[in-house]
């Protein structure tokens, strides 16, 4: 099953609006999310709930449900090359109801199933599916857990081109630009797309865009001026990532404003300067573009509980309803770990979101009977967001049709950073 451009156009959307929320809910400082690692689980689970409950959750989702649920199976059924992905529902044999088991058969094929796991097993879960990245599960598991859905998300890839390190002192502006505590910067290389966004585009007035490509992704960097407020940044770093991969119809206006229509000088997020000097072009006027960024990394822990706007409620209201007659008979929880880092080599992050109903009352009654049982033997501050791309399109190849394919996986609200020349994120090998 192959989602249309169109399914993919409006997932995008979807996840932009929701990584703002997240972003927000975080209290607005440096930060790292998926919004995708809680929109799959909500696409999900998304049949689980109450019909006055519906619409806005199809609000969230950027679709029909169904239509999520179909797009979250296709994704997880086929896994993209550089992003690891890993799905799973625990519950216990003891409260398997019909309602549950009927639900558990919607599930896409690749989403593994099992009692619930003790915190350790939970915690090598973590681990296992993001290549060491989340150590800690982040929920706790006990003998009340009742079930568990949850997701992994993970990737690390290499830049085709390194960055160079440079000093901020050798920066226009010096150190004046950077937060005081660091001394060193990255350098883009040359061959990376870096230009001024059309205010026309982001609606937020022009920004500054780095497109940093690796094999399976680019990692868009949007920066803007301090009256832009971070909403507005990170919508406008979702829509350009998308159309980092996917191109712009021909003849669409395009989306960097020439240097010659901005005035020389100071900006919030560049420096403009003329002078004369030697060109190749037939006009005697030539642009030229130099970026400099952060190294930066960042470690997020959300509860996504009891913040309405996230939609997270309705979907463990709907589950509780498959395990208990009364919703209320259950404790859910919701949170999501993330990290990420962005280095002179490459970009790493990953992120394990889980929804979790643990019960309140006494345990259910057992009783003397006759058991029977089959056994079936079968023998078998500035915003960052991370795009998957398919491989082809880096190639110079034919337009890619890939599931994961424009599809943005991480995203990063930056306010610190760290010094160019440290390693990366560490990773299991």
């Amino acid at each position: 099953m192959t989602p249309s451009t169109l399914a993919t156009a409006g997932l995008s959307r979807a996840l932009a609006k929701y990584a703002c929320r997240l972003h927000e809910h975080a209290g607005g400082g440096h930060s790292v999310t998926s919004a995708l690692g809680v929109w799959l689980l909500l696409a999900l689970a998304s049949d689980t709930v109450a019909d006055g409950e519906r619409s806005a959750l199809v609000n969230l989702l950027g679709m029909p449900l169904d239509d999520a649920k179909n797009l979250a199976a296709a994704l997880l059924d086929s896994p993209h090359a550089q992003v690891c992905s890993a799905t799973a529902v625990w519950t216990p044999d003891s409260h398997e109801t019909a309602a549950l088991r009927r639900w558990m058969e919607t599930l896409p094929s690749s989403l593994s199933r099992g009692p619930v796991p003790s915190q350790t097993a939970a915690d090598v879960w973590a681990a296992d599916n993001t290549d060491g990245l989340i150590d800690h599960f982040p929920l706790p598991m006990s003998e009340d857990t009742l079930l568990v859905l949850a997701s992994a998300l993970a990737t690390k890839v290499d830049w085709h081109q390194p960055f160079e390190v440079a000093s901020v002192k050798s920066t226009p502006g010096g150190a004046a630009s950077w937060p005081s505590d660091v001394t060193t910067v990255l350098r883009s290389p040359e061959d990376v797309r870096r230009y001024i966004c059309r205010s026309e585009f982001s609606g937020a007035g022009d920004m500054a865009v780095h497109e940093a490509r690796a094999e399976g992704l680019v990692v868009v960097s949007v920066a803007a001026g301090p009256e832009v407020s971070q909403a507005q940044v990170i919508a406008a770093a979702h829509r350009v990532a998308f159309t980092a991969a996917v191109p712009r119809t021909p003849g669409s206006i395009p989306l960097e404003r020439s240097l010659f229509d901005l005035e020389v000088g100071r900006h919030p997020c560049w420096h403009l300067e003329e002078r004369p000097g030697q060109v190749t072009s037939t006009t005697g006027r030539e642009e030229r573009v130099e970026a400099y960024l952060p190294a930066w990394e960042a470690e997020t822990d959300l509860d996504l509980t009891a913040e309405p706007q996230l939609g997270v409620g309705s979907v463990l209201r709907g589950l509780s309803r498959l395990l208990v007659a009364d919703p209320g008979a259950a404790e859910a929880s919701a949170r999501q770990a993330a990290k990420a880092s962005f280095s002179k080599t490459g970009f790493t992050a990953a992120a394990v979101t889980a929804f979790g109903l643990m019960a309140t009352g006494p345990p259910p009654q057992t009783r003397s009977g006759v058991v029977r049982t089959a056994t079936l033997l079968f023998g078998g501050p500035h915003a960052v967001v991370a795009v998957a791309i398919d491989s082809p399109r880096l190639d110079g190849g034919a337009e890619p049709d890939g599931q994961w394919h424009g599809i943005p996986v991480f995203s990063a609200w930056v306010t610190e950073a760290v010094e160019a020349q440290i390693a990366p994120l560490t990773h299991s090998d």
